[in-house]
């Protein structure tokens, strides 16, 4: 299957930039996830599923649901022998700059991954038939100076490595990840963290 995603720097839909720019401020997050660039390929299904979305992700249950699908990871991955990465990158010379930005990647991801889960859930939901959308309507919504949607990450810098423009190395690792994972495209996750070549 191919997939074709639109990449921010590419969107010229005023539709799909104004999304974009939606998106991110209510996900509090500096650049537009795999999923949503996928939904771009049509502006108006990304047009519509957005605004029908949005009422929901800016209201506590959303939130509430996401950091329990969180959590649950989080209890999982635990159980697993990762070992010190951060030292393991040290080893490399890996400055310490670096992996501070790392974990500040990382954090970020662990709190806008589960959230893009239940979205993109949703959206599988409504395509067959499901109602979705003006949930949030009526319930909680986060303003202000609340804990609205957790950390607020738009002014982490962050730079995305693109398939083709991947130097060797990262595209090698971008092949390998495709094969294990049966994915038509490398994740925005990886594309994130090819930035760092060694951490990737």
């Amino acid at each position: 299957m191919t997939i074709t995603l639109v990449r921010e720097p590419d969107a010229v839909d005023e539709r799909v930039r104004e999304a974009y720019r939606d998106i991110k401020a209510s996900l509090r997050v500096p650049i537009v996830s795999s999923l949503f660039q996928a939904y771009a390929v049509v502006p108006r299904f990304l047009d519509y599923t957005w605004r029908r979305l949005r009422p929901n992700v800016l209201a506590k249950p959303f939130v509430d649901h996401a950091r329990a699908l969180g959590e649950q990871t989080e209890r999982a991955a635990a159980t697993w022998a990762l070992g010190d990465h951060a030292e393991q990158l040290r080893a490399r010379n890996v400055g310490e700059g670096d992996i501070v930005r790392m974990r500040e990647i990382a954090s970020m991801l662990v709190d806008v991954d589960p959230k893009l889960l239940v979205i993109a859930h949703a959206v599988r939901l409504a395509m067959s038939g499901a109602q979705i959308g003006g949930a949030g309507i009526g319930t909680h919504q986060f303003s202000g100076d609340e804990e609205r949607l957790a950390r607020d990450y738009r002014g982490l810098n962050v730079a995305t490595i693109e398939e083709r423009d991947a130097p060797l190395r990262v595209r090698a690792v971008y092949e390998d990840i495709k094969a294990a994972t049966g994915a038509p495209f490398v994740s925005g996750d990886y594309r994130l963290m090819a930035a760092f070549p060694d951490w990737l």
